[in-house]
C-alpha cells in the first residue's frame, strides 16, 4: 500500500504544479513522501549496517543531481547566469552545492522552474545524514524526538529565522523570482 500512497502523493504534487484546485492541498503529499522515505530507510537499516544504507541512499540522491548539474550549470551560464541582468548572482564558490547540496543548488533566474524543486534533494540529504541521530533520539526519548523538530519549525516561523529558505535560488510564493 506504500506504492499506492506514493502514487497519490506524486499525483497531488503534479496536479498542484499544473494549477488544479486548492482542495487537493488537503492531502499532505510532501509529508507522505518524506514519511515513506523514512520508513524505507528504517526498514533497510534493520537488514543492513546503517552506514551501508546511508551510502546507498546518498548515491540514489546525489548521482542524478550531478548528472542534472553537468547539463544545467553550463546551460544556465550560456543563457546569461552571472550577467548583470540576472537577479540571481553567480558565485563560483556556490557551485559546491551542486556537488553536495547542504543548501539548495543555485541557479539563474531563467532556470527557476527547473532548479526551484531541488529543495527536496537538500531536505532528503539532511534526513539521510541525520538518520543515525534521529533513530538514537527516537529510541531514548520518543516524545522529545517527535516534538523537537516541530518546535524548531515553530520557532523558525515565529522568530522569522528563515531556516527554511535553504539558500540557492530564491522564489516567492507565486513561483516567480
Amino acid at each position: 500500500w506504500l506504492d499506492l500512497l506514493k502514487v497519490a502523493a506524486l499525483g497531488r504534487v503534479i496536479a498542484t504544479e499544473v494549477g488544479t484546485p486548492a482542495y487537493l492541498s488537503l492531502f499532505p503529499a510532501w509529508g507522505v513522501l518524506f514519511g515513506i522515505g523514512g520508513s524505507m530507510m528504517a526498514s533497510s537499516a534493520q537488514h543492513e549496517p546503517e552506514v551501508d544504507v546511508m551510502g546507498h541512499r546518498l548515491r540514489r540522491l546525489l548521482v542524478p543531481l550531478w548528472v542534472f548539474g553537468i547539463v544545467a550549470v553550463p546551460l544556465m551560464l550560456w543563457q546569461g547566469w552571472g550577467a548583470e541582468t540576472d537577479e540571481n548572482t553567480f558565485y563560483v564558490a556556490n557551485l559546491v552545492f551542486w556537488i553536495f547540496p547542504f543548501l539548495d543548488p543555485p541557479g539563474s533566474t531563467a532556470a527557476v522552474p527547473f532548479v526551484g524543486g531541488l529543495w527536496y534533494l537538500r531536505a532528503c540529504l539532511w534526513f539521510v545524514l541525520l538518520t543515525p541521530l534521529m533513530r538514537a533520539g527516537l529510541r531514548r526519548s520518543p516524545l522529545v524526538a517527535v516534538l523537537l523538530p516541530l518546535v524548531i519549525v515553530g520557532l523558525d516561523v515565529w522568530l522569522n529565522w528563515d531556516l527554511s529558505s535553504g539558500g540557492g535560488t530564491r522564489i516567492d510564493q507565486t513561483g516567480v523570482e
